[in-house]
C-alpha cells in the first residue's frame, strides 16, 4: 500500500516511526506532490491529511487530493489536533474515509488501516464477481437457447453464483435470500396430458416466476425437474416474503 502524508509543519504528526508504513512519503503540500510525481501523481492508496492543511473547511482540499493524488479506490484519512462532532461532520461530508488524533496511537491507526484493507478486498471481490457473472451470463445465453425453458438459468450457473456469493460473504454486508418454487402435481399433469403439454407448462411457469423475480433483480434458475430457485440480493425479509406470496399461485396449474 503506497501512503502519502501531507503536513505543512516539519514537526507534525510523525508517521515515520510506524514500521508497517514502509512505503510512506511525507510532503508539505499538494503542489509539492504534483511537482514530484508529475503524470504519475495518481499513485497513492492512502493519503494522511493534516488538519493544518485545510484550516477551516476540508471539502476543497480533499476533493483536490482525490482528483490528483489518489488511485481510483484510494482514500483520505485526516489527522486532527482536537476532536469534535463539527469536525467529524465536515470530514464525512467532504468524503474522508476516517480520522485519527495527533499524537497518533499506532495500534488504533493500524486497526483503521486493517479495516480499510478489508473494505478494498470486498470491493475487489465484488468487481471480480460482477465481471465473472457478466461473462457467464453471455455464455449461458447460448446454453439457454438450447433448452425449452428460455429466460431462466441452469443449475451449473446457479451453483457458480452461490459459490461466488459465499466466497465474498466475509467481506460483504449484502443480504442474500433464496426462494424455491415447486410446480404442484406436475407429474400427474404430465402423465395425463403428455410430455409436450408438460414442457409447455414448465415454460409458462418459468416465464411467470422469472418475470416476478426481475422486479427485485432476482435471478431465476431451474434446479431440476419442476423445481426453480431464485437468488435475491439486498432485499429485506418483508420484500422477500411478499415476492414468495406473489409467486405461490404461479406454482399451481
Amino acid at each position: 500500500m503506497k501512503v502519502l502524508h501531507i503536513d505543512n509543519e516539519e514537526n507534525g504528526a510523525n508517521l515515520m516511526n510506524i514500521e508497517r508504513l514502509a512505503n510512506l512519503e511525507t510532503i508539505t503540500s499538494i503542489e509539492e506532490a504534483l511537482v514530484k510525481k508529475g503524470e504519475k501523481a495518481h499513485s497513492f492508496d492512502l493519503v494522511f491529511l493534516s488538519e493544518r492543511i485545510w484550516c477551516q473547511d476540508p471539502t476543497e482540499v480533499i476533493k483536490r487530493v482525490k482528483n490528483t493524488l489518489l488511485m481510483e479506490d484510494g482514500q483520505v484519512m485526516a489527522i486532527l489536533e482536537t476532536e469534535s462532532a463539527y469536525k467529524a461532520d465536515k470530514l464525512f461530508l467532504a468524503g474522508a474515509y476516517d480520522y485519527v488524533l495527533d499524537p497518533i496511537s499506532e495500534s488504533k491507526l493500524l486497526f483503521k488501516m486493517k479495516q480499510l484493507g478489508l473494505q478494498r478486498k470486498s470491493i475487489e471481490r465484488e468487481k471480480e464477481l460482477l465481471t465473472a457473472t457478466q461473462h457467464l451470463e453471455k455464455a449461458n445465453e447460448q446454453l439457454k437457447s438450447l433448452t425449452p425453458l428460455k429466460g431462466v438459468y441452469n443449475r451449473r450457473f446457479l451453483y457458480f453464483l452461490i459459490s461466488k456469493i459465499d466466497s465474498c460473504a466475509p467481506f460483504s454486508e449484502k443480504k442474500v435470500s433464496l426462494l424455491m418454487a415447486d410446480i404442484d402435481a406436475f407429474k400427474a399433469f404430465k402423465d395425463t396430458y403428455g410430455h409436450l403439454k408438460g414442457d409447455q407448462c414448465l415454460q409458462l411457469a418459468a416465464k411467470s416466476i422469472d418475470e416476478s423475480g426481475k422486479k427485485v433483480n432476482g435471478l431465476t434458475a431451474r434446479y431440476g425437474g419442476e423445481e426453480f430457485i431464485m437468488v435475491i440480493e439486498n432485499r429485506d425479509e418483508k420484500q422477500v416474503i411478499e415476492l414468495a406470496e406473489e409467486i405461490r399461485p404461479k406454482s399451481h396449474h
